[in-house]
């Protein structure tokens, strides 16, 4: 019994870190240096020169470098759901607690994957506590990707700050296409939502990815090291962002014995990734996201798993809460030492920041990043291993302690926002609920709502990513505003740190194989029928701040971002032989429904910027229930005028609208 009230009492002493109360307008410390005024930094890869005053290059500034989707296919090895009663509960891997198990490799996105397999994913903890054993699993992914559509324009389609772009000619209007005849192919592909860390990602363009997880312990104590990448270098070259290395290292600690009766406790202490609210059972779902977030951080998770709170045994309970930081930041290079540039006169003679960022290291932002620091806390209950219910919270945020008079002030961030006046706290806290139904040959479902509260977000690393973003400057991007927009040369975006966003998610799988065959327990193990329909919508809202209002009444009209974003589909899988599938998708997507981006003078939004996308596969494999597939794809897109493709070729004048792909995939 003191063993349990001690377990009990350590897990409730977790840290409580409250989110500020704060005002979005609060500024930092006064008598800071003049801000420059707002710009954007020039592309990856510049030569540093002499000062001088320079036009600002017609090119996107850099994102940070593209994150896979790691998982394989939406349709690889589609094997429908036992009964309920065969299922792991809630649609968790083994042993998880209340998300996705840091030990279990990805699998697959929208992958519905039986209970007995999913058993096979995660290094086993039965046998004595003596016996030390090793486990090895993961997957890998190897693609060719391919689309075909409009030749590289033979003049930029932007224009810098004058009548015509380079060379004289005019640039080209929205949608327009550019003055060369013909078709090109092009690798890596020019279509819209292929990046995953653009909130346009459909997951029907799939990247590289290779994981192995290492494991080796006992019952009791299990270490993990988990090597991974987004590139095969052979197949392209050697980007050293995507060769990642040890990507993480955690032990794992489990005491049987210290909740008594009533459950097990598990203690998972280093650099691991919690992943919590994903739409699919085993993975990320069909956008392969994170509905409240994904950890990046080093530190600790506590779980206590309840899992004899009636004696029926219809309830169970988990409790989970962890703390953790980034115990490193991405140095910020494209700082005061390089190159500072001014605009033509006639605009804005302020000076901007060169990115001299070398291309070993991932882009930092357009601000230093400062320490970050994330705390979470999860409450999950299982009802007679059909029903899931979840409750979740996760507050991430930094001091801004490497604040600078010049490098926080200049490249992306004006003198009409906080940080301007000096360093100010930012901050993301997600807080959020979700149910998972599975119901075996009656389907699976999940639905979940997360409100997301952001404030001064630049500085923030990468420590929590959710809905495909990642560090407070990818998030800002996606939600808030983009600073600079590659078709009108706009270098006056909004540049909002702040805001909320709702987010709703929905998805539901139906097996026709499981229900023709119930009760009979269905391992897919023979013909069947999937369809799946999903679906996302963020609401944001995001106006300007205080400071800027009061030094210009229409940055008010022009940096209102407040709009919604909707992006829905449908998937359909049929496997009439054991070595042969079909498989069709239909993506619509919708990121600016309320024409939020027009309101910037000279920028497309609304309906010019939506897309449709169709995508067949055949599916190949060597049985029903397997590991490995080959897909062969062809997409087909329906583009709006500006539905331009992710960086780095947002700059082109019009997507491909065509794409083929051939894709090798097993997972162990």
């Amino acid at each position: 019994m003191s063993q349990t009230l001690f377990a009990l009492v350590v897990f409730a002493m977790g840290p409580v870190l409250p989110q500020p109360a704060g005002a979005a307008g609060q500024g930092g410390a006064a008598g800071a240096p003049a801000p420059a005024a707002p710009a954007t930094t020039a592309p990856a890869g510049g030569t540093p020169t002499t000062p001088t005053t320079l036009t600002p290059p017609a090119a996107p500034a850099p994102a940070a470098a593209p994150a896979p989707a790691p998982t394989p296919p939406a349709t690889i090895n589609l094997t429908p759901s036992p009964p309920a009663a065969e299922q792991s509960a809630g649609g968790s891997s083994p042993g998880s607690g209340a998300g996705l198990a840091p030990t279990a490799p990805p699998i697959g996105s929208g992958l519905l994957v039986s209970s007995k397999q999913a058993e096979t994913l995660t290094p086993s903890t039965s046998g004595a506590a003596d016996e030390w054993k090793f486990d090895f699993h993961g997957y890998f992914r190897a693609p060719l990707r391919i689309s075909f559509g409009p030749p590289t324009p033979t003049h930029l389609p932007t224009t810098h700050p004058g009548p015509t772009a380079p060379g004289g000619v005019p640039p080209y209007p929205p949608g327009a296409e550019p003055p060369v005849a013909g078709t090109q192919w092009h690798s890596p592909t020019r279509v819209p939502g292929y990046n995953y860390q653009d909130w346009n990602f459909t997951n029907t363009v799939h990247g590289p990815w290779t994981q192995l997880n290492f494991s080796y312990g006992n019952s009791r104590a299990m270490a993990t090291v988990i090597v991974n990448g987004y590139a095969v270098q052979d197949g392209g070259y050697r980007n050293l962002q995507a060769q990642q290395g040890i990507d993480q290292a955690f032990l794992t600690l489990n005491f049987p014995d210290a909740l008594g009766d009533y459950g097990t406790l598990t203690w998972n202490v280093g650099t691991f990734q919690n992943r919590y609210g994903t739409m699919g059972k085993y993975d990320g779902g069909m956008y392969e996201t994170y509905i409240f977030g994904r950890t990046h951080i080093s530190g600790e998770t506590l779980t206590a798993n309840l899992t004899n709170l009636d004696s029926a045994g219809n309830w169970q309970l988990t409790l989970e809460h962890g703390v953790g930081a980034k115990y490193d930041i991405i140095p910020f290079t494209n700082n005061q030492t390089y190159q500072i540039y001014t605009l033509p006169p006639g605009t804005d003679s302020q000076p901007f920041l060169a990115d001299m960022n070398a291309d070993y290291i991932p882009y930092a932002g357009s601000v230093p990043q400062g320490s970050t620091f994330v705390h979470h806390a999860h409450v999950i209950a299982k009802y007679q291993k059909m029903w899931t219910f979840g409750a979740h919270y996760l507050y991430t945020w930094t001091p801004d302690d490497n604040w600078h008079p010049v490098n926080s002030t200049l490249p992306n961030v004006s003198n009409s926002v906080p940080r301007a006046l000096g360093p100010i706290q930012g901050s993301i806290a997600v807080v959020g609920g979700e149910v998972r139904f599975a119901g075996g040959a009656f389907g699976d479902g999940y639905a979940a709502y997360s409100h997301v509260d952001a404030r001064n977000i630049n500085a923030l690393a990468d420590s929590l990513e959710m809905v495909h973003s990642r560090s407070g400057y990818n998030f800002k991007q996606n939600f808030f505003g983009r600073t600079y927009d590659a078709h009108s040369g706009n270098y006056q975006g909004p540049q909002n740190e702040t805001g909320t966003i709702d987010n709703i998610a929905l998805q539901y799988s139906f097996s026709f194989g499981a229900l023709a065959r119930y009760p009979e327990p269905w391992w897919g193990d023979g013909p069947d029928l999937v369809l799946t329909g999903f679906g996302l919508m963020s609401i944001v809202d995001s106006k300007a701040p205080p400071i800027a209002i009061e030094q210009d009444a229409t940055r008010a009209i022009t940096w209102d971002m407040s709009t919604k974003k909707l992006k829905m589909g449908f998937d359909a899988v049929y496997n009439p032989l054991y070595w042969l599938g079909f498989n069709a998708r239909f993506d619509w997507v919708q990121p600016d429904m309320d024409s939020a981006y027009s309101r910037t003078p000279g920028v497309s939004g609304g309906s010019d910027k939506s897309f449709e996308v169709i995508t067949a596969r055949l599916l190949f494999r060597t049985q029903f229930v397997t590991h490995e597939q080959i897909q062969l794809q062809y997409a087909h897109y329906w583009l709006g005028n500006a539905a331009y493709p992710p960086y780095p070729y947002e700059w082109v004048a019009r997507s491909d609208a065509n794409m083929v792909g051939l894709f090798a995939s097993m997972w162990w």
